[in-house]
């Protein structure tokens, strides 16, 4: 008689050993399940992060942009700056070339005298 109370002891351990394994399979499920939501939350910070990360480098891309047309700006009144001191140059420069032709033509005109002196 002994030996039944002892099995139906053993049967009521194994059944509360079941309970709490179904209990801990249960609290698993539902720690898998939060950390399935968590990596849910977490792709999608990621996917804000990205997006986030493509705004900057396209402010960055605006801002270069902005910095290369300042720089031109700047070389452009640099350059009509130079250009209008190289028209004035220019003009120097044509001036003293129609001196140069003016005695080019003078030289021209004694070599010729010259030339028909000696024939």
């Amino acid at each position: 008689m002994r030996k039944e109370p002892k099995k139906s002891f053993e049967e009521k351990v194994i059944k509360k050993l079941d309970a709490i394994d179904k209990k801990f399979d249960a609290v698993d499920a539902r720690f898998d399940s939060i950390d399935a939501r968590f990596d849910s939350v977490d792709a999608k910070f990621d996917a804000v992060d990205a997006k986030f990360d493509a705004v900057d480098a396209k402010f960055d891309a605006v801002d270069a942009r902005f910095d290369e047309l300042a720089a031109m700006t700047a070389r452009g009144f640099e350059e009509t700056a130079t250009k209008s001191e190289l028209e004035e140059v220019r003009l120097e420069l044509k001036g003293e070339i129609g001196e140069v032709k003016m005695r080019l033509d003078r030289m021209e005109n004694i070599l010729r005298i010259s030339c028909f002196k000696w024939r």
